[in-house]
This record gives C-alpha cells, structure tokens and sequence, in this order.
C-alpha cells in the first residue's frame, strides 16, 4: 500500500501539483497540504471555471473560513463525479481511507485535462497560421519567434510526436511562404492580382497539408489514448496486486498464529465426552425453557390477578366513599373519618405512583449505562474537538464586543 501512495503522489507531482517536502505517502497529508492539493488539481483540470473559485488553506484561517473552503471542494468533487458525495469534514478531519481515495481521483482526472489542452493548442495554431499571410517580414519574424518559444513549451508539456512534427515542419514552410510573398509584393515584378491568386493557391495546398497533418494527429491521438487508457489498466492492475498480495500476507501471519495456538491447545477427548456434554447442555436448555415458561406464565396469572384487587378496591372505594360521605353531612365523627379515607386513598395512590416512577428510574438507568457504554467504546479525537470548540468559542465572543 505505501509503495501505490508513493505512486499516486509521484503522478500529481508529474502532472504539475505541487507536494509539500517530506510528504512520502498519502497518510502524511494534513488538511491544510490535503485542501492545497486539491485546490492546485482543481485549477489543472478545469482552470478557467474554477480559477476564482479555490483558494488554499492556511494555519491562520478562521474555522468557518476552513469550512467554506472544504465546502467549495466538496461541491466541486461531487460535480466531477466523486462517489459517494463528499461534504466538509472529509477534507477537514479526512480518514485514511478519505485521503487515498481522493488522491486516486485527482490522479484519474488530471491526464484528461492535458488532452483538452493539446487540442485547443493544436486548432489556435491552424487559425492564427493562415491569418497571418498579408504581415510584414518582420511581424512574421518577432511572430515566428514567439510560436517557437510556444513550440517549445508544448514540446515539454505534452511530449507528443504530432505536435513537434505539426510545429517543425508547418511553422517553417509558413514562414519561407510568407516571406517569398512579402518580398514579390514589395519587388512589384507582378501584378496584384497575379500575386493574390497564386497566394490563393499557396494557402489552399497549405489547407491541404493542414487537413493531412490533423488527420495525421487524429490518428496518432488515438494510439496515445489507447496508450493511455492500457497504461491506466496496468496501474489499476498493479494496485489490486499489492492489495491481494498485502492481504495474503496478512492471512499466511494469521495462519501461522492459528497453527501456533492449535498446537499449545491440550489434546482433545474422546468424541463420546463432546457427546455428552452436548447432551447435557441441550436438557439444561430444555429446563431453562420450562424455568422460563412456568415464570411467564406466573407473571400472567399476577397481573391478572392485581388487575382484579385493582378492580375490587376501586368499586370498594366507590362504594365506601359514597357511604361516609352520605354520613358525613350528619355526623362530625362521620366527616373526620371521610377525611381520613380520602387521605388514605391519596397516600396509597401517591405510594403507588413512586413505585412506578422507581421501576421507570432503573430502566432508564440500565438504558443510559448501555448507552454509556457504546459511547465510551467510541474513538473520537477530543482534543481536536476541544480546539475547535474553543475557537468558535473565542469568535462568538468577539462578534458580541462588536455588536455591543
């Protein structure tokens, strides 16, 4: 695996990313080398769409300004095709697995943006070449010295077979052409019209050779793309193998340690004994079962049973109630006892309600332990947490000083 990073990493550095010093596998990026990597391929792939729009990331920026930019990123990976869709935190706090797969996308898409770049190359010069016939012999010179620079330029960028032949060739016999023709005109040997035509006919052969040389390029762009797509089907090829091969590796070491552990285990008894215990367990299962049958069915008889005392103190207490309190609008001795029944049945229903309420306490308790639980086997980074916690912190208060 460190040995595929350091190849995607050696590839955008090929295709003109830059990569921090010291950076030697995917793993080493942090956000802010990460977001700068991002930017500097986005612009690559697709500058004059996304030239305004990225920025890199520093140290200094504020923790809503590191989420704007991520935000942008996201967006502009989704557009792209990254799947699944990315947000913000996996540029800001990226995982292993997050760091190697955008990297690997950066690297699929870069190579087709360079192909964009000679073709638009390639039709400027076929434009501006026949536009610049009626010039004089020195614009040609200062032009001719300028295409070649460009010449060069491409020559490093792109390596490409078509493109130096187109150049050497085509920018060489345009010039000699068009300094014959600057010359004829300023001899005045012929007429202008003699001139025009046999300029006219000079330009059509060069249509001619044009047409020829692009269907010449067309054809040598299809071999360097199926070049290119082979060439990406042995990379993809090359990094499954390390996979598959990291992976038996990974396997063999648990196979050895296996081995190791079958080997210090006691020797195993006779098959009877496992039958037996077998046995056993399965009538100890059975017997749990009736235990457990016997308990619900209990627990049925229960509640029905203190749903029936339930019933029968209600209708007691009904009829009780009414009884004193008939009494109770002729007798003082009659209206105490009312009162004390009232309190009674108050106290009962209020201890009834506690009851209930610490039967609720211990199963919410049990809950929020289990949850404990799932919560403390978590990892989270706290101490990141805690940092941006304690920045926004700081910039809530200074937005209150500037509002107050």
């Amino acid at each position: 695996m460190e040995a595929s990073e350091e190849i995607l990493l050696n590839s955008l550095s090929n295709s003109g990313v830059p990569i921090p010093a010291g950076i030697s596998s995917v793993a080493e990026l942090t956000p802010v080398t990460l977001i700068a990597i991002c930017s500097h391929s986005l612009l690559l792939i697709d500058g004059p769409h996304n030239a305004a729009s990225f920025r890199t990331s520093s140290p200094d920026d504020s923790l809503p300004d590191r989420v704007k930019i991520c935000t942008d990123l996201a967006v502009a990976f989704n557009n792209l095709g990254f799947n699944p869709s990315l947000s913000f935190h996996n540029f800001l706090y990226p995982s292993k697995d997050d760091l190697y797969k955008l990297v690997r996308f950066l690297v699929r898409k870069l190579p087709d943006s360079s192909g964009t770049r000679i073709a638009a190359f390639g039709d400027s010069v076929q434009n501006e070449g026949i536009l610049n016939i009626f010039k004089s012999p020195s614009e040609l010179n200062s032009e001719f010295q300028v295409q070649d620079s460009c010449r060069a330029r491409a020559r490093h960028s792109y390596s490409s077979e078509g493109v130096e032949s187109f150049g050497n060739n085509g920018f060489r016999d345009q010039l000699l052409l068009l300094k014959e023709s600057a010359e004829m005109v300023l001899n005045g040997q012929h007429s202008v019209e003699s001139y025009i035509e046999e300029l006219n006919e000079q330009v059509e052969t060069k249509r001619n050779k044009l047409k020829e040389l692009e269907f010449e390029w067309d054809a040598i762009e299809q071999s360097l793309q199926d070049k290119k797509s082979k060439l990406e089907q042995l990379m993809l090829i090359e990094l499954q193998t390390e996979s598959v091969s990291a992976q038996i590796e990974r396997r063999v070491e648990e196979l050895s340690k296996l081995s190791l552990d079958v080997e210090k285990q006691p020797k195993l008894g006779r098959r009877r004994s496992y039958i037996e215990r077998i046995n056993e367990i399965t009538k100890n299962s059975r017997k749990q079962d009736n235990d457990v049958q016997r308990i619900l069915k209990d627990t049925r008889e229960l509640q029905l049973e203190s749903n029936t005392i339930q019933e029968r103190l209600n209708r007691t207490y009904a009829i009780v109630d009414e009884t004193i309190f008939r009494e109770a609008k002729k007798d003082h001795v009659a209206r105490q006892a009312y009162g004390l029944l009232t309190k009674i049945h108050e106290s009962f229903e209020q201890v009834a309600e506690k009851i209930l309420a610490a039967d609720r306490s211990r199963r919410d308790a049990a809950d929020l332990e289990a949850k404990l639980g799932n919560v403390l086997v978590r990892s989270f980074d706290m101490a990141k947490l805690q940092e941006d916690l304690d920045a926004i912190r700081k910039e809530n208060e200074l937005l209150e000083q500037q509002l107050s």
